[in-house]
């Protein structure tokens, strides 16, 4: 696994450590029990208030059905609604 954090980064608020942390949780979970890959790439980004969490994997992928697209339904609901409850968005992007 390749993990990419910028040190400027720094410390964040507890909820928002412990809602990224339980995303991250659930990415891997997900990609070891579904993907068919031993390996995931994790990257996270920060520009002024906002922030990027990028979770990569070159499993076989899912059907939309499955993850819900992304909009809360799925695979994704406990995601979306964690990072929702803090201001954030999750999108499900399939190659």
């Amino acid at each position: 696994m390749t993990v990419g954090i910028p040190s400027e980064v720094g410390r964040l608020k507890a909820d928002i450590e412990s809602a990224l942390f339980r995303v991250i949780q659930e990415c891997l979970t997900n990609i070891h029990r579904h993907s068919a890959r031993k390996t995931a790439s994790i990257c996270v980004e920060a520009s002024g208030n906002s922030m990027t969490l990028e979770i990569k994997d070159r499993g076989k992928g899912m059907s939309p059905e499955k993850s819900g697209s992304g909009q809360g339904s799925g695979v994704s609901m406990g995601m979306s609604e964690r990072l929702s409850d803090l201001g954030g968005t999750l999108a499900i992007i399939r190659f």
